[in-house]
């Protein structure tokens, strides 16, 4: 598990590091890490780690399936604390700095992405499904007691409009 180079030099950089000395960092931190995966690619998965906070539930499935181990809790937040300008900057350091953005581009590339099982696509699925129809049932509910009360109303006009013609004529007598 690794962080990105964003985030990571980002967060250096918020933290007063100066940006060769980041860039620096998250190389030196990386560089091993590439090492071991190049060398044992069949037996080694690499996992961003934001990318796994963001998507807990698919990190969880990818870890069970996968390696057939739980994962542990699962956040019920993610939180993504904007850092602002320091991402800009980050973003454009990595442009200015190939060898980094190189390092950053093949660990993205190589690491695992998360998809969902067709099964839990299926009760997500299912889910949604039942909700909408439980919206689509308070609509129609909601519908029906707007046609009672447009009825209503219409009556309520029609005998106005009776009472009205009457006491016109009661006026005219």
């Amino acid at each position: 598990i690794y962080q990105g180079a964003p985030s990571y030099i980002a967060r250096k950089l918020a933290d007063g590091v100066p940006t060769n000395e980041a860039l620096k960092q998250w190389r030196e931190l990386v560089t091993p890490l590439l090492t071991v995966f190049r060398r044992h690619r069949a037996k080694t998965v690499l996992i961003e780690s934001n990318s796994a906070l963001q998507a807990p539930e698919d990190f969880h499935f990818a870890c069970k399936d996968n390696f057939e181990i739980d994962a542990g809790a699962t956040p019920t937040q993610y939180s993504d604390q904007s850092l602002g300008i320091f991402e800009i900057l980050a973003s454009q350091l990595l442009i200015e700095n190939p060898e980094t953005e190189e390092l950053s581009s093949e660990l993205d590339v190589s690491a695992l992405r998360f998809a969902r099982k067709p099964q839990s696509l299926g009760r997500k699925a299912l889910h949604e499904l039942n909700t909408l129809n439980e919206r689509i049932n308070g609509l129609e509910k909601t519908l029906a007691q707007s046609t009672q009360n447009v009825e209503q109303l219409e009556r309520t006009g029609e005998e106005n409009n009776l009472l009205r013609t009457q006491l016109y004529r009661v006026q005219s007598e």
